[in-house]
């Protein structure tokens, strides 16, 4: 089970030592003890036939189609880095059931359309093939060029996009989760993301955050990233440095990763004059009363400057039951008040977003 607030609909279960207790953070660092095994099968010409569902549970339940015992490593979860695509993809698949709505779909409207990254896709059919370079593998002195293929783990790899719209996505994490003034993720994920989990989680490519890499050998400064691509017959690099607030995109079809060349292309960018200007943190202070509440709650919030703000109320199992407020709000103290009469008694949970901000506090509903 991957246990946070969110429950898979079956249970996974390490074969080899019967540990459950898997939760995002390691499906995201690489430490959920659950391999590789037996991905490269299914990496096929064309869009893939199955489901993100149907492939996840099928792979990690015992009885399943693509089952084994060697699809997890003996280590209890947690306790050892191993570089797994299929982390990323079963955290695709709990984004599903905590939404409701297809990964893919969830992406597009939470991440790429925001992001202007509109010739990015994880799928042939949403694209034209003909735009799409073709990759190749070196093999005995020769380019052997690639079909264009995909997997059901798609969420773990296999993003088709472009160095000028990744660059977006790098230019949001620089800016703290910004794009063009509007908050794509918040300043806490991005800090979740370049934050190391552990200094034992590393591997030649530096050391693990959450779905990122701190690398301290591209020359002598210290850059977040990740590559990827080279199964398709491709190499894509990005990467950016906090301490010079710059960045390298770097794409190519074949399967050599140049670090050389992203060496000097963070050279060259750190002799411009000109640079991203990343915001200070927007900080802002979010008080909710009475808490337990049993017909109205008044949520207080105070701003530094002008901003837009969203508030949203979900239960326990992730679901929104509000949409309290989307608009701008005028500097200092701002409330809302929040009419509970109709609603089960329990938990729930009341995000508020401003800039580039979020907050998260529980209600106990009586």
């Amino acid at each position: 089970m991957v246990q946070q607030l969110y429950i898979l609909p079956f249970q996974v279960e390490n074969s080899w030592n019967g540990a459950d207790s898997i939760t995002a953070r390691m499906l995201m660092s690489h430490s959920s003890s659950i391999s590789d095994n037996g991905i490269e099968d299914l990496i096929l010409p064309g869009d893939p036939t199955i489901s993100l569902a149907y492939y996840m549970e099928n792979l990690l339940c015992e009885g399943g189609e693509y089952y084994s015992m060697s699809n997890f490593y003996m280590m209890q979860p947690g306790a050892y880095f191993h570089y797994c695509t299929h982390g990323p993809a079963l955290t695709g698949y709990l984004v599903e059931e905590i939404s409701g709505l297809d990964f893919n779909d969830y992406a597009k409207e939470a991440l790429l359309t925001p992001l202007e990254m509109h010739q990015s896709a994880w799928f042939l059919d949403e694209l034209n093939i003909e735009n799409l370079a073709i990759g190749y593998k070196y093999q005995l002195g020769n380019y052997i060029p690639r079909p264009h293929r995909g997997h059901p783990a798609y969420p773990g790899f296999f993003l088709r996009s472009n160095a000028l719209e990744l660059a977006n996505f790098l230019v949001m994490l620089l800016n703290h989760g910004a794009f063009n003034g509007q908050a794509i993720l918040s300043n806490a994920a991005v800090d979740s993301m370049t934050s190391i989990q552990d200094p034992d989680f590393s591997f030649q490519y530096g050391v693990s955050g959450l779905g990122l890499f701190i690398r301290e050998d591209i020359g002598e400064r210290v850059v977040w990233g990740h590559n990827g691509g080279s199964i398709g017959g491709y190499a894509a690099q990005i990467y950016f440095c906090k301490e010079e607030n710059s960045g390298v995109v770097l794409t190519t079809n074949s399967e050599q990763y140049l670090d050389e060349l992203v060496e000097y292309m963070f050279d060259y960018a750190d002799s411009l004059t000109t640079h991203i200007q990343v915001p200070p943190s927007f900080a802002f202070k979010l008080h909710i009363s009475p808490n337990p509440v049993s017909h109205t709650a008044i949520i207080q919030f105070e701003l530094q400057y002008p901003a837009k703000v969203s508030i949203h109320i979900f239960n326990s199992l992730g679901k929104k039951v509000s949409d309290l407020e989307n608009g701008i709000f005028p500097t200092g103290t701002n409330q809302v008040s929040w009419n509970t009469r109709n609603l089960m008694k329990g938990i729930y949970f009341c995000r508020l977003q401003a800039g580039g901000e979020v907050v998260v506090k529980k209600i106990i509903k009586n």
